[in-house]
């Protein structure tokens, strides 16, 4: 056993003598952190474990019970987070401890799974791969660190795309002069620039057709902006990158043509701010990290040092505790959506610190743990250069999955604009066209139509009201401000899992907002199905739920099945709905299953959509959903 190397006295003091000599002696340390072995186990009281937290031993104030007695049993063990493709955190390399207890007077045991990281001078980061967090973000040396991020992704990252030339966007800033940026007018020049994906929050400084002559020749009086545009400008010139395209101050604001030319512009680098709103800025310095201990570490080389543990999960949203993307301001806000998942690349100005995010992984600067990211990245297929010629059935299976969370992660976002509903999707709609190359249907796949229509609302909480203003066919998830929830059907439509009935799609048509923009707004559209349509009606009233139930008109002429609860799409008058009717899309021929619609009636014979009804049971149950004569019905 070597002989240990302390350099700070006060490591030792970190625990307590009974932990320091027991888990923390080298043998004991080394066996915990092999992953080819099974830990190093160890045997305490309760008691004791609690006295020692009491006093500060960080180790014990870990896994200490208030109310526990007698022996527990500890059990420690390491593991490496090695593989790109699954590990949670970066860096690659980092280190899960893996705490489990059992207290004799327990009934199940407890496990806590905590991620290492250390300093850059500590003895440990030798063997520790991630690092604290870089808090001073504006810092010009952190954009080094940012630049050094995108670099080695241009090395050695085969999944992302190597930088290309592209055309620019009608106009960007120019960010050479940082105090008075301009307005260029690139009439079709090629080269790279960067976007700002933000929130607007509030009234700010725009582009219209009577002040771009003035930006294009004297330039942004940045101090008449607000901060999160001056940090743009600033962080756009300390990361290298010349022109930078602000929705506000790119297109021209009064010009429903011009906002028209410039959607669905892909762009290959974002920088992304944490900002709620655009007077705020983003180039504040961020909250340190609390760990949830700070203990010695006896590295294998016999010098000790200490590490701090950031816990695997966490309650609540406290920045100071770990990172949640998913509560950034941003990924609360439609557009963004887009925004980020066609960037091949981002810079990431996130609430913890500043992040690069990329095709292959999400890494904070400076080898910081990184917390897992909960999005998803689109399939590598459409970022293809043209169309690919053959796709993999893996190729397909995921481009699918990709586009149905892309609907259900684009529907819970806010949109200040209602009808922008399909607009601020249609970049992510038309790379996904040079997928499969189907007809877009009003937020729907020909190809995949008849899945498409199945959607249903999570309901978290009251339904609101179906929007006043049309914006999408009542069968389009975009015709409603709910959360909408597609549904996966690979398991059931896989070959010889069932015999599935279906209704046939006879026609659909889609009137276009604009026939320059064919995966954006629409102001018609009507779908034409031939299959089974059965007679339902509601009953209110019942004291286990709010909901109204569901009866279905059965073979016998008089008699109604239960169905269930049901809630709707939106908030419906149901007791307003003279007539209901369910109409399968989807079952098993054994009558195992069935997923349909909920109709009431329209104008001129049609009917629309008030909701889905998904059923699964005994066959006896389903006898109806394909007894009786086919008919076409239009759905408008």
């Amino acid at each position: 056993m070597p002989e240990l190397h302390i350099d700070n006295s006060t490591i030792k003091s970190l625990v307590c003598e009974a932990c320091w000599n027991s888990l923390f002696t080298f043998d004991s340390f080394q066996i915990a952190l092999d992953p080819r072995s099974k830990g190093f186990s160890y045997t305490a009281t309760c008691e004791s474990i609690r006295a020692s937290a009491e006093q500060g031993c960080n180790w014990c104030k870990l896994f200490v019970k208030k109310k526990a007695r007698g022996q527990c049993d500890i059990a420690l063990s390491c593991e490496e987070d090695s593989d790109r493709e699954t590990q949670a955190f970066t860096p690659a390399g980092t280190k899960k401890f893996t705490l489990r207890t059992q207290a004799k007077d327990a009934n199940v045991p407890s496990s806590y799974s905590f991620r290492m990281y250390t300093t850059a001078d500590d003895n440990a980061s030798n063997f520790i791969a991630a690092r604290d967090r870089v808090l001073q973000v504006a810092a010009l040396s952190n954009y080094k660190l940012a630049s050094e991020c995108f670099n080695n992704c241009i090395r050695s990252h085969s999944q992302c795309p190597k930088p290309r030339q592209s055309p620019l966007p009608d106009r960007v800033i120019d960010c050479s002069n940082t105090e008075r940026p301009k307005i260029v007018l690139t009439d079709g020049a090629q080269g790279a620039y960067i976007t700002l994906s933000y929130v607007w929050g509030e009234q700010q400084p725009i582009t219209t057709t009577e002040n771009i002559d003035s930006y294009v020749k004297d330039g942004l009086e940045m101090e008449k902006f607000p901060k999160t545009i001056r940090d743009a400008v600033l962080s756009a010139h300390n990361l290298g990158i010349r022109y930078l395209w602000i929705d506000a101050l790119c297109i021209l604001q009064d010009s429903t043509e011009d906002k028209i030319r410039q959607i669905g512009r892909m762009n290959a680098y974002t920088e992304t701010p944490c900002a709620s709103k655009v007077s705020e800025g983003f180039l504040q310095d961020r909250p340190a990290r609390i760990p949830s201990a700070h203990i010695p570490f006896i590295c294998p080389d016999g010098k000790v040092g200490t590490v701090y543990l950031a816990a695997a999960s966490i309650e609540g949203y406290d920045a100071t505790r770990g990172y949640h993307d998913e509560m950034e301001p941003v990924n609360f806000r439609g557009w963004c959506l887009q925004e980020r998942v066609l960037s091949e690349r981002c810079f990431i100005f996130a609430s913890d610190t500043l992040k690069y995010y990329c095709q292959t992984e999400t890494v904070n600067i400076g080898d910081a743990l990184c917390e897992p990211t909960t999005g998803e990245r689109l399939p590598r297929a459409v970022f293809l250069p043209g169309h690919p010629s053959t796709l993999s059935s893996d190729d397909l299976v995921l481009s699918r999955r990709s586009w149905l969370f892309a609907i259900w992660e684009y529907s819970r976002r806010g949109l200040t604009v209602g009808t922008d509903k399909l607009v601020a999707l249609a970049g992510i709609a038309e790379q996904f066209h040079r997928v499969w190359q189907a007809s877009y249907l009003a937020g729907l796949w020909e190809h995949t139509l008849l899945e498409d229509l199945l959607w249903d609302i999570y309901v978290a909480g009251k339904l609101g009201p179906r929007p006043a203003e049309y914006r999408a066919p009542s069968w389009s998830w975009a015709s409603i401000d709910g959360h909408a929830t597609p549904k996966n059907f690979e398991t059931k439509l896989k070959p010889g899992a069932y015999d599935i009935g279906k209704c046939e799609v006879v026609e659909c048509e889609v009137t276009l907002a604009s026939e320059e923009l064919p995966f954006a707004g629409v102001t018609a559209a009507h779908l034409k199905l031939n299959g089974y349509l059965h007679e339902a009606k509601f009953e209110f009233g019942d004291p286990r739920s709010s909901l109204p139930k569901l009866f279905v008109r059965t073979d016998a002429p008089s008699e109604f099945k239960d169905m269930g609860f049901r809630h709707l799409d939106s908030e419906e008058n149901v007791e307003a709905v003279a007539k209901a009717w369910i109409f399968p899309i989807l079952w098993d021929k054994k009558h195992t299953f069935m997923d349909g619609l909920i109709l009431a009636s329209s104008e001129g014979g049609c009917f629309r959509r008030i909701g889905y009804i998904g059923h699964s049971g005994k066959p006896q149950d389903l006898t109806w959903v394909d007894n009786g004569e086919r008919q076409i019905i239009t759905m408008v």
